[in-house]
């Protein structure tokens, strides 16, 4: 049997590092929030990346180091930010452990200069992989910068699990992304080899911190406002802006991101009645609650919390969010009423009892007979009740409604199409039939701004998007020009079309086991931006078409997300409503 021994201090570091250090991305994160403790107005990161992997560099305005607190920086355990375990009770940096400086030098050669504003020299110090140099004097501004470079060069086991260098930037977007939304009053500059990718300004409105960095229409974000024992504010976007994805959510407690199922199902719970299912809100809300009643301490990576009473905090955010919905929605009433300027007239029904299909019954006049193919149907299973497609039969009556529904009336039922769901599911199968050589390219050469995560992943999944009729191409900064899109979609909105399709790779690349369906999942988010969407308008000729297509889908019954495409009502119902039965 082995015999206990103490670790040394090089190998109790690593460890820890393990914690604290998953990727670049950890680095980044523990290097900002140490600039955002010391008081910086403006934080600059500059990436380094390539194949062989990523260098960092964050410089900031803060208040800097002492030679003395120098020294003792990368010491494990050493910190500023709490002295007693008191304080640990009521803690308001986003630091306080004292593990993460010393857990980064244990993996990677760090270069740090420093110097604060009553110091005439600024100081630098070199660590290799632990190993400490002589600190020397230098000039310099104010504040702190700090070189990362060869991360995990000491540690192959842990370097051989990093993604790819464009993933592993992707992640460190996303964390920059959270840290500048939860600063506003903070400028944030991101380059990635000398190119810029943000530039944010200091003292911005968290509004117009959100417009930098989303696609989202900031004009139609709802404010949100609860002051209590627990403050809750931020924004939520109108239901109508939901999509079929989780994005941009965020949420911050005392102005550190965390993820937390309570406050998320807070969120949700506050929407109902609003949320369609399947569908999901982008949100940025910030909970204010004293120090003592939250519990940050959870993890070194400090992105989960424990609440004292969650009870109060999930009331307080469910009751904001709803509170919230409710007076913007009786706000847009009010506003878009305007009774006072209208006025109504009660009309005597017109002779012409067809008057609303009189366009139709021109088309199939005498009693023409509108006959649509239709092979066998494999019945989705999510389909509980069969449904009754046949219309080879004498159609009464077709029209649309709210330029959304087509209604056909037959002789004892009545059948209900989505235009946009039938739509999705007809052009899903057209794609997914063709294969790469039947794919009909559309030349559009347009450019479109993306974030930049999502035009990393738009990039490295190039070969995927190009076997769907898509050519891109790299052209600088946040820009990816598009040369080709499928002929299907070539009328989409693709600046929307390609952040839906970034994120609908983010989301499969997180589960090995759909990987190989991701072809099916791109599919699907193309057939969502068809020509035909709910609200507009069709004619019979565009009506005719799209059911007679849906009819030669394979599933003509859900869309490729589940929804809904045909909905029966019987004249028995209908009459048993009336209480005719």
């Amino acid at each position: 049997m082995s015999t206990i021994i103490k670790l040394p201090k090089d190998i109790i570091n690593q460890i820890a590092a393990g914690e604290v250090v998953e990727r670049p991305a950890s680095i980044i994160k523990e290097l900002v929030e140490n600039s955002i403790d010391a008081n910086a107005t403006g934080i600059e990161i500059n990436l380094t990346s390539d194949e062989e992997g990523i260098d960092l560099e964050v410089i900031d305005d803060g208040k800097g180091m002492t030679e003395e607190e120098l020294k003792l920086a990368f010491e494990s355990h050493t910190t500023s930010k709490i002295g007693s375990i008191k304080d640990l009770e009521n803690i308001h940096t986003l630091g306080f452990r004292g593990e993460a400086l010393a857990s980064i030098a244990s993996v990677s050669k760090v270069e740090i200069s420093t110097k604060t504003k009553d110091s005439a020299t600024g100081y630098k110090l070199n660590i290799d992989g632990g190993k400490f140099s002589n600190i020397v004097k230098v000039t310099g501004n104010n504040g702190t910068s700090i070189k990362i470079k060869d991360i995990f060069y000491n540690v192959p086991a842990r370097k051989k699990f990093l993604k790819s260098y464009r993933t592993e930037v992707s992640h460190i977007y996303q964390i920059l992304t959270q840290i500048a939304l939860a600063n506003p009053s903070i400028g944030f500059r991101i380059t990635n080899n000398g190119k810029e990718v943000y530039n944010l300004y200091k003292n911005e409105s968290l509004e117009t911190r959100i417009k930098a960095i989303s696609n989202i229409n900031t004009e139609e974000l709802i404010t949100v406002h609860n002051e209590s024992n627990i403050k809750i504010s931020g924004f939520i976007v109108h239901p109508k802006q939901m999509t079929d994805r989780r994005k941009d959510q965020f949420v911050f407690v005392n102005k550190r991101p965390i993820q937390d199922r309570t406050v998320s199902k807070a969120i949700y719970e506050g929407y109902r009645g609003y949320i369609m299912q399947g569908k999901h809100p982008s949100f940025f809300i910030f909970i204010e609650i004293k120090p003592g009643e939250v519990d940050v301490n959870v993890h070194p990576r400090k992105s989960e919390v424990r609440f004292l009473n969650n009870n109060e905090v999930f009331t307080s955010v469910k009751n904001s969010i709803t509170t919230s919905l409710a007076k913007y929605m009786q706000e847009k009433q009010v506003e878009n009423l305007n009774i006072d300027n209208r006025s109504y007239k009660f009309r005597e029904p017109s002779s012409n009892q067809n008057h609303r299909y009189g366009s139709f019954q021109k088309s199939i006049s005498n009693q023409q007979v509108i006959t649509f193919q239709k092979a066998p149907v494999s019945f989705n299973p999510r389909i509980k009740d069969k449904i009754d497609l046949d219309v080879t039969e004498t159609i009464d009556n077709i029209f649309q409604i709210f330029n959304t529904y087509i209604v056909i009336e037959k002789s004892d039922e009545i059948m209900f199409i989505d235009q946009h769901a039938a739509a999705e599911r007809i052009t899903f199968e057209a794609i997914k039939s063709k294969r790469k050589n039947e794919i009909v390219s559309y030349l559009i050469s347009q450019s479109i701004e993306l974030k930049p995560e999502e035009k990393i992943v738009i990039i490295d999944n190039a070969e995927v998007l190009d076997n769907l009729g898509f050519q891109v191409e790299d052209s600088g900064g946040n820009s990816l020009l598009i040369k080709t899109v499928p002929e299907d979609i070539k009328n989409s909105n693709l600046e929307k079309l390609f952040s839906e399709i970034a994120n609908e790779f983010m989301v499969q690349n997180r589960d090995i086991k759909k990987v190989k369906d991701i072809n099916e999942h791109i599919i699907a988010t193309l057939s969502c931006h068809t020509s035909i969407r709910a609200g507009m308008k069709l004619d019979m000729f565009r009506i005719n078409k799209l059911i007679e297509d849906l009819m030669k889908c394979d599933n003509p019954y859900s869309c490729p997300h589940g929804r809904p495409i045909i909905w029966n009502l019987s004249k028995y119902e209908l009459e048993k409503n009336f209480k005719r039965k």
